[in-house]
């Protein structure tokens, strides 16, 4: 049983609400939630709903709704009876009402998240559940809103957040809030005959490519023979880039090397091309037949790793799958990524759902199932919490979930970002225009005038 109340603008209007119109959805970051309701006025009442009101949904004491109205729609039945169709938003919406211009470099989430509140923020929000220690190097937020400045920092972090209905924004890992229930089949927590999981082969990956970024190699020397004519002795291209300007030697004897398109010819005996991968001897320098050429560094070597598992490709076919991520450094990092991959993907992904009575589930959340019956023991996120009013009494909580056994790739991801730092948009440029309200007011008196007669001389 639910003991159910709403309020509007702190007044309890609950026995004015048609209980069972009321529906709240409570989706997963960035989208907002939403409450809808209907209300009856007939002639002799004085009240209606109005937008821009606040709504408060309570069970007991506990809030299962707050935000603002943002749509009624108003129908007459007849002349003494009025119905009001009640839209309303949560309060990431009064977040939302200001266009954020910032650029933040060598900031945590924390300190990003705080200022945009004492700057932005005319309602009193919190952050009291924001773990936000990761360190930024750049992002900037460009004529975007509250609401969407918290989506670009989870999206960069592998996090997950929400506005709760206290005003409280929740900014915290995918796999670390957990639902305050377990499902079991004994648990006897949610509607028995509701829970529904279903298999996905269509994202299948049992064979996974990495093509990473560049890896540096061991010391090497790559030796050259001077021959052709003139020109085809200034040019010697490296099999491999090297990561730092080479070392070259001609005959034994160091040569000054600079850098193409950079340096000046006229400063320098060689030139060097990372991109080119060559060296090419400036005028009155080029070797003369038969001459040695030795070019000493650290190589880079393209990073591309394979993994699969020979099991799922027994039991499902072949299914390969490429992962291109240039900020992948090494061929640990790359393997690491595509095993997480692997173990996300090899065996298809699952889905789920159910309808439950117990209230405190939230998007964003991890929920276990552990189902013997179903052929399932899995962490899934809920990614959205459904409520409605089933009768005067009771209401029914339908969530719907996602695997989270892609929870490896995630921590890799966020891994790897504190390692390298965050970076992004560095190249945007912010432009703020002000409209100045200003003027001028001028005044002049004569004091005198003085009237001149002829005969006048022009000259």
């Amino acid at each position: 049983m639910i003991d159910f109340s709403l309020k509007i603008n702190g007044e309890d209007k609950t026995n004015r609400v048609q209980y069972l119109s009321l529906f709240i959805k409570d989706n997963i970051n960035q989208r907002r939630d939403t409450c809808s309701f209907v209300v009856k006025k007939t002639s002799s009442q004085t009240f209606f709903p109005k937008i821009n009101d606040e709504v408060i949904v309570l069970d007991g004491t506990d809030r299962i709704f707050g935000g603002i109205i943002t749509n009624v729609d108003v129908s007459v039945e007849s002349v003494n009876l009025v119905t009001y169709r009640v839209n309303a938003v949560d309060f990431s919406y009064l977040l939302d009402r200001k266009i954020i211009l910032e650029r933040f470099r060598g900031k945590t989430i924390n300190f990003i998240i705080d200022f945009l509140l004492n700057k932005y923020d005319t309602e009193s929000f919190t952050m009291n559940n924001v773990i936000g220690n990761q360190l930024i190097n750049s992002v900037t937020f460009n004529r975007i809103t509250f609401s969407e400045c918290i989506e670009k920092l989870a999206e960069l972090t592998g996090f997950s957040w929400y506005i709760d209905y206290n005003k409280d924004i929740h900014f915290f890992p995918k796999n670390e809030e957990m639902a305050p229930i377990t499902i079991t089949d004994t648990s006897n927590n949610f509607i028995w005959n509701t829970l529904s999981i279903q298999n996905d082969l269509n994202q299948m990956r049992n064979s996974v490519f990495v093509q990473g970024g560049e890896e540096i190699g061991n010391e090497r020397t790559e030796d050259f023979t001077a021959k052709g004519d003139e020109q085809e002795r200034a040019y010697y291209r490296f099999a491999h880039k090297f990561s730092e300007r080479p070392a070259v030697l001609l005959n034994g004897v160091a040569v000054d090397v600079g850098i193409e398109y950079i340096d000046s010819d006229d400063d320098f005996e060689a030139m060097w091309s990372f991109s080119e991968k060559y060296i090419r001897f400036t005028v009155g320098n080029i070797p003369v037949v038969d001459d040695d050429i030795s070019a000493t560094g650290l190589p880079l070597f393209p990073i591309v790793v394979r993994v699969q598992s020979s099991i799922s490709i027994n039991e499902f076919g072949l299914k390969e799958f490429v992962i291109t991520d240039p900020t992948i450094q090494s061929r640990d990092e790359a393997k690491s990524r595509a095993l997480a991959e692997l173990q996300a993907y090899q065996n298809g992904l699952q889905e789920g759902s159910f309808s439950t009575y117990s209230k405190g589930l939230r998007s964003g959340q991890t929920i276990t199932v552990n189902s013997p019956l179903r052929g399932v023991n899995e962490n899934f996120l809920i990614q959205s919490s459904n409520f409605k009013m089933i009768d005067n009494e009771n209401g029914q909580w339908t969530i719907t979930l996602a695997t989270l056994r892609s929870i490896g790739i995630i921590r890799f991801l966020q891994n790897l970002m504190r390692e390298q730092g965050i970076t992004e948009n560095e190249s945007v440029t912010l432009l703020s225009f002000l409209d100045i309200d200003d003027g001028i007011i001028l005044s002049d008196d004569i004091v005198s005038v003085s009237n001149k007669t002829g005969p006048y001389l022009w000259q």
